[in-house]
């Protein structure tokens, strides 16, 4: 492959992250739902998506978990992060969050995390920067239907609860 032919195929494959929101979509499986599993698993498996097998906190840092045949691996790192002093109003941190399916790694990216502190709240935004690695793969497609169904799942147990609580029938 020649030197335009690389930049070509590079090209294409961060256009195909950005419209399939690749980063987003992993950010969000693995911040709002996945890393959470371990936990779930001992004091509440009800709210673990049925697609989701065997979710275990392999490290402070990492989450495995069986998706069908295969066998996913968030890894989230962090490097250090900026202390606000008394006139600052935030602070930020750099972290990696790579993805491994059946033991090779498939996709990784940076995100720098920022909270911005006021008064009485404060609150967190992403910024999602560099793609490491991007392997195209079946994996593209199950994370596209994944997300929904954990999103899907959770709120039908909500729900269901919710109902419970009303004393009424979901």
């Amino acid at each position: 492959m020649d030197a335009d032919a690389i930049h070509r195929e590079v090209e294409r494959r961060l256009k195909l992250v950005e419209t399939l929101r690749l980063r987003e979509n992993i950010w969000t499986l693995f911040h709002s739902h996945i890393k959470n599993y371990p936990g779930w698993r001992k004091k509440d498996p009800e709210y673990i998506c049925p697609l989701v097998v065997d979710a275990t906190q392999v490290t402070k840092n990492e989450v495995k978990f069986g998706l069908g045949n295969e066998q996913w691996l968030f890894l989230y790192y962090e490097g250090s992060s900026s202390t606000p002093s008394s006139h600052e109003d935030k602070s930020e941190v750099m972290g990696t969050l790579a993805l491994r399916v059946n033991d090779q790694l498939v996709f990784e990216f940076d995100i720098k995390r920022t909270t911005y502190f006021g008064e009485f709240d404060c609150h967190t935004s992403e910024h999602f920067r560099r793609v490491n690695v991007f392997i195209e793969g079946l994996w593209t497609e199950e994370l596209q239907s994944l997300l929904p169904a954990i999103q899907q799942h959770e709120m039908a147990v909500r729900q269901a609860r919710a109902a419970a609580a009303e004393g009424r029938a979901p």
